[in-house]
């Protein structure tokens, strides 16, 4: 099919910077769901708490979505874990020491820290040294 067929092109790159580095790449499909067919609990209990990823179908933009603003009001002292991708280092980590194993190249940050924090260097134009929330 012609959706599978793009996805594992747009892999491809991630799966042959893998191989040289000697590591393995594993492609997993993501659930696809569409909103009308989810509570909010079971959209938290299934997906948010477990950070399971899906895809929601169906989003209506008619009503006002919430800014990041709104997103750190009401969450900003979730601790959340940073993520730096370590594609292209061959296999090292930034200080020369073997990278951890880690999902699509990437690893996590020493340490966490809000998402109010995190927010508020960004808003200072901090560009967080690479390290990206997911």
């Amino acid at each position: 099919d012609a959706e599978l067929a793009r996805a594992l092109a747009d892999a491809m790159p991630l799966a042959a910077a893998a191989a040289a580095e000697g590591r393995t790449a594993t492609v997993r499909s993501i659930e696809r769901r569409d909103v009308s067919s989810i509570s909010r609990e079971d959209f938290v209990r299934s997906y948010a708490s477990p950070r399971v990823p899906v895809v929601l179908t169906g989003v209506s933009t008619g009503s006002a979505l919430p800014t990041l603003e709104d997103i750190v009001r009401v969450c900003g002292a979730q601790r959340v874990t940073l993520q730096r991708s370590t594609v292209g280092l061959g296999g090292r980590s930034e200080m020369g020491g073997p990278a951890p194993a880690a999902w699509a190249g990437m690893h996590r940050a020493p340490g966490t820290t809000t998402l109010a924090e995190l927010h508020a260097e960004l808003q200072r134009g901090g560009v967080a040294d690479g390290w990206q929330l997911f």
